[in-house]
């Protein structure tokens, strides 16, 4: 007698229809952190945009993508935009749609001759980075490791700072102890039946 399997229909799986109310329940760490933003008062932010440029994408989806994933242990850039291509509560959050951005390297490629004196900071950069000195000295930087701070980092994941510079440090740690209160927070209005 041979045993029998359940086959796996991949093109059929393809075709399913996913709704997002059935994938994240109420409880669920994405839908708390959107109702936590859409609380917060955001006009200090709304009022540092340019009136000029291309559509922004809002400040409520930018920190909620932020937020959420400094408290699943998801840090920087490309990973958090990754994670709205792949990631049902990311994609949740982001409202479905996805970030279209190039990054540096893409960005400068061109950039073959030296930048002329009205060339912007950024322009500059990118061209020194091309050149072998810059190459070495971002080299140098990428072998700095940071020390594990106690436990939310331990919690969390964060091993390392992605930011340089006292302030700039201080603010990205202010991050992670958001992110970590975030989370216990959730916690504990799940075990108290608040959500």
């Amino acid at each position: 007698m041979s045993r029998k399997f359940k086959t796996a229909n991949y093109e059929e799986t393809l075709n399913q229809t996913i709704r997002l109310a059935e994938a994240l329940p109420p409880q669920h760490l994405a839908r708390f952190v959107v109702d936590l933003i859409a609380q917060l008062d955001l006009s200090r932010i709304y009022r540092g945009y340019a009136p000029v440029g291309g559509e922004a994408y809002a400040p409520e989806v930018l920190l909620g993508l932020l937020f959420y994933g400094y408290a699943t242990g998801l840090f920087g850039s490309r990973k958090i935009e990754t994670a709205t291509y792949e990631s049902i509560p990311f994609r949740y959050i982001a409202t479905g749609r996805e970030p279209h951005h190039q990054d540096w390297r893409t960005f400068f490629a061109e950039l073959s001759a030296p930048p002329g004196e009205q060339a912007s900071p950024k322009e500059q950069m990118a061209y020194k980075l091309q050149t072998e000195i810059g190459k070495a000295i971002y080299r140098l930087r990428k072998c700095t490791v940071e020390p594990v701070i106690g436990i939310i980092k331990e919690v969390i994941g964060f091993r390392q700072f992605s930011l340089r510079g006292l302030w700039a440090a201080a603010g990205e740690w202010c991050l992670v102890c958001l992110a970590f209160n975030l989370k216990r927070m959730h916690s504990l209005y799940l075990e108290q039946g608040l959500i």
